[in-house]
């Protein structure tokens, strides 16, 4: 349990800073991406820009179990490339993810040593700005299909999906949500998601986050917080912490990301 406290005592503090903060001003704007967060922006890039998105997450157990397992995973790379206005094609390259269990002490009972290693499957898509009533509102679309290139249990999942992105631009902050259904390895998967986004210094600004993935698999809920750090007008870094549930236990994440745009 200690390391799910910790894990909501940390989300709920950075999404407390993030609801009780004062909004800075306009030059605080702070560039707009698709991480860290689990919900993709609705809005597609100026044509003739590209941005690259990378990070790492760590993923690790609920504290008490049988065996300690810990996942990593390195790269997190979305390649986005303006193509024409209101289009932007979408490249996401594999993953390395570095999986281990091991048990608490020798000659205790359950699971045995395990470490697994491998990339996952990489996906090539587009997005699709669509109109809007009003100048506060955007709404876009994003079609991906995945690449089968990673290796199991990592990767190697031919499939393709659609998610319908929405933003609300207010006084208090930004909202972003998503309604996203994919057919992979022949199961249906359901996205739904809510992230909050508000300024809280010239170029900081903070975010709280929740999902629900669902469809013929185990569901998965997961909730989160983060910083997103402004370093001049095209460079970005993010750092987050938060937790997944499925099937009655609680994985910790946190992570930490940079978004460069050219």
């Amino acid at each position: 349990m200690q390391s799910r406290n910790w894990c909501v005592r940390a989300a709920g503090t950075a999404l407390c800073v993030a609801l009780a903060a004062p909004l800075a001003g306009a030059d605080g704007a702070v560039l707009d991406a698709d991480r860290p967060d689990l919900a993709e922006g609705p809005s597609a890039l100026e044509p003739g820009s590209a941005q690259l998105e990378l990070g790492a997450t760590r993923r690790v157990p609920e504290a008490g179990g049988t065996a300690s397992e810990r996942l990593d995973s390195v790269g997190e790379m979305l390649l986005r490339i303006g193509l024409s206005r209101g289009w932007e094609a979408r490249l996401v390259l594999p993953s390395w993810h570095l999986e281990r269990r091991v048990p608490p002490r020798p000659g205790i009972g359950g699971p045995q040593a395990l470490e697994r290693r491998g990339f996952g499957d990489a996906a090539l898509g587009v997005k699709r700005d669509l109109p809007s009533p009003r100048p506060e509102l955007a709404f876009g679309l994003i079609a991906e299909c995945s690449l089968p290139v990673g290796v199991a249990p990592f990767g190697g999942r031919p499939g393709a999906g659609v998610t319908f992105a929405a933003a609300l631009a207010s006084a208090p902050g930004d909202w972003c949500g998503n309604l996203g259904y994919a057919r992979s390895s022949g199961e249906d998967e359901l996205l739904a998601t809510v992230s909050f986004q508000r300024a809280v210094a010239r170029t900081l600004a903070a975010f709280g986050e929740i999902a629900w993935l669902g469809g013929d698999g185990e569901p998965l809920r997961a909730a989160g917080a983060g910083l997103l750090w402004q370093l001049g007008a095209r460079t970005r870094l993010d750092v987050r912490v938060g937790g997944e549930s499925a099937s009655g236990a609680v994985s910790p994440l946190v992570g930490l990301g940079v978004v460069q745009r050219w």
